[in-house]
């Protein structure tokens, strides 16, 4: 069996949707084939079995991400040599082009149907959803989401009878010996202080500001703010002059750390937060969970509808700051030894749950048990 995912923008700069691309190739053997805008060629992810149609970057290109039609028939004659296609994401031309294809397939919609993405450019994906949607759902073989949070809050109430669900796989930290003590030390952080990480796109989404501002009013002495992630609607230097306006020198914004480096901050820390607007799946949670970190948590945060129960995470009911705050306090006030006991409960739930060995089988059992149908 030969299968081929289906993407848009197959990028770094697209986070972690891009990384749920390349982990469901990993898991089925599949090559990836993208729909990318010409402009962002140079910088995508290469290599072996990865293919790149390009899309002009002219208006109809920047908005439906339709290709020519010379690049569309070479994309055409490369998907015939497969026999399964797992389609992500939603809205773009690859959609009509995949039912045209007339082979199984199956749709991962990436947080796509959630109302919060419904407002902006509302009118155009309603179109769709008429014009293709209803078609394309129905044809499917499953709608694949990553969370139960993620299938319940599917727009226009998508029904349950092609939906499964599949928590992604988190990659665990490298074999190589992690320094602690190296980390904090360059960051001046003492073995008996608490250091809370952030790790994410540095987008207002994500709500890195919201943070800093909910951690500088928590005010307790002896706990640091690490932030990490790339620059997008905010830069290193702003973050870093808002944390100086809040009144606290306890911050550190770093920018984007990768490899050993990432998986050294996660070991440095004693907890993680987010206060994201909306997570569907989140990798830099699942991976602060596998590294024995309790978490500080929105309701944004999908992953939060898996945990409840479990005692390993500070959860919110609201993005109100003074909630936030009240959380930042009691993971202050929290003895370190409790912290890495509600650390290792997580750790315990993702080992269960969202490891990348179950992502793969129950994924491989769900595509060759349709296909085997046929």
């Amino acid at each position: 069996m030969r299968v081929l995912c289906v993407t848009l923008n197959h990028t770094d700069a697209w986070g972690g949707t891009t990384t749920s691309v390349t982990d469901f190739a990993r898991a089925l053997d599949a090559d990836i084939l993208s729909f990318t805008s010409e402009s962002l060629i140079p910088t995508a992810r290469h290599g072996k079995g990865i293919y790149h149609i390009p899309v002009p970057d002219s208006f109809m290109g920047r908005q439906y991400l339709r290709p020519r039609a010379a690049d569309l028939r070479q994309a055409t004659e490369l998907a015939r040599g497969y026999d399964v296609i797992i389609s992500h994401m939603l809205f773009r031309y690859h959609t009509q082009w995949i039912i045209r294809l007339r082979k199984p397939y199956y749709i991962v919609p990436h947080g796509s149907l959630d109302p919060w993405v419904f407002t902006y450019g509302r009118l155009q994906k309603e179109l769709w959803l008429r014009l293709v949607g209803a078609r394309y759902f129905q044809k499917a073989e499953a709608v694949i989401f990553a969370t139960r949070k993620e299938q319940q809050k599917a727009f226009l109430g998508l029904g349950s009878s092609k939906a499964k669900i599949i928590n992604w796989g988190v990659t665990k930290a490298p074999d190589q010996e992690l320094d602690r003590e190296k980390v904090r030390e360059q960051l001046g952080i003492g073995e008996n202080e608490k250091m809370l990480l952030f790790i994410g796109r540095l987008h207002s989404m994500k709500r890195p500001l919201e943070t800093i501002e909910a951690f500088a009013q928590a005010a307790e002495n002896g706990m640091y703010l690490v932030i990490v992630g790339p620059e997008e609607q905010y830069s290193v230097s702003e973050l870093q002059e808002a944390s100086r306006r809040c009144g606290t020198s306890n911050v550190h914004v770093l920018g984007p750390l990768f490899g050993n480096a990432k998986w050294e901050m996660y070991h440095a820390a004693d907890a993680y937060i987010s206060l994201s607007e909306r997570e569907n799946f989140s990798y830099t949670l699942a991976e602060a969970m596998c590294m024995g970190l309790p978490t500080i948590l929105s309701p944004g945060n999908d992953l939060v509808h898996e945990v409840v129960g479990e005692e390993c995470s500070w959860i919110l009911e609201t993005n109100c700051r003074d909630e936030a705050v009240r959380a930042i306090q009691a993971f202050g006030r929290t003895d370190l030894k409790d912290c890495h006991q509600m650390g290792e409960r997580a750790k315990s739930w993702i080992m269960k749950n969202a490891t990348f060995d179950h992502f793969r089988s129950r994924l491989r059992e769900l595509v060759l048990s349709s296909v085997s149908n046929e």
